[in-house]
């Protein structure tokens, strides 16, 4: 029942089992639709390969992944927003420079590094491609992304601080060694890892959500009344930052 107050366990357990008993996708889309049935693939082997970290008490590893999910839904949701289908088509066309342009990047280097030929084929493809892309706009950042799909709170509350474990700030470098003088290279995060869990929750709900009217299922709204149920999440779902997030349903909004 919706009502259950479950706790976050509980509910990623449930999460899991209503996507798999869920059918989606079998219809014709555009590529923008194409990229929110990846976003849903990818998202969903990203939180149960965080359920397993978070099993283990790998709490940074858990929250990284727990980034990406933030990340995923961004991106598929800011692609798939619109309803105009010039508008789908131009944001397509964005994401598609961006992952030429990182990709290109990537070859150049390991050809500079004699990784791999730097007459490869695929290279040449590449920058081709690129050229005809050239009237396109790049894909914005993820805070700008995040913004743009209603979900600047979740940049606020959540993204900010999985960051720090992406990118090894300095807290992460230093806080635990201070003050010690011994420290074990192995040493489990249970309630870091059970923080990644609830953002995790948070963000593939998000995910769901942002899915619903491509792919045609009640997924994000039966999680989100789990989390509201919860006393897991009360401190969550009653901040300022995460109640206000607007409905990310489809829309025709400013372009970036």
């Amino acid at each position: 029942m919706a009502d259950e107050e479950l706790n976050v366990d509980q509910i990623a357990e449930r999460v899991v089992a209503m996507v798999l008993e869920s059918s989606v996708g079998g219809k014709e889309t555009d590529k923008a639709g194409l990229v929110m049935g990846g976003a849903y693939l990818r998202a969903f082997r990203r939180f149960t390969a965080i359920r397993i970290l978070v099993a283990a008490g790998a709490g940074e590893g858990a929250m990284i992944l727990a980034r990406s999910l933030l990340s995923i839904a961004a991106r598929a949701g800011y692609v798939d927003q619109p309803e105009d289908p010039e508008e789908r088509e131009r944001r397509y066309r964005q994401y598609e420079k961006r992952h030429y342009s990182d990709r290109l990047e990537t070859l150049e280097g390991a050809a500079t590094l004699g990784i791999v030929d730097a007459d490869r084929v695929d290279i040449a493809e590449i920058r081709a491609r690129l050229v005809e892309l050239e009237d396109s706009s790049m894909l914005p950042p993820d805070r700008q992304l995040l913004e743009l799909v209603g979900l600047y709170p979740f940049y606020r509350a959540f993204y900010r601080r999985l960051s720090d474990y992406q990118h090894f700030s300095l807290d992460v470098a230093i806080g635990e060694l201070l003050g010690v003088e011994q420290l074990p290279l192995e040493q489990p995060e249970p309630d870091l890892a059970r923080e990644a869990l609830k953002v995790a929750v948070l963000s593939y709900g998000v995910l769901l959500h942002l899915s619903e009217g491509t792919l045609e299922h009640d997924l994000g709204q039966r999680t989100l009344a789990l989390v509201q149920a919860s006393p897991d999440f009360a401190d969550d779902t009653s901040s300022d930052d995460t109640s206000s997030v607007e409905s990310p349903g489809r829309k025709n909004g400013p372009a970036a």
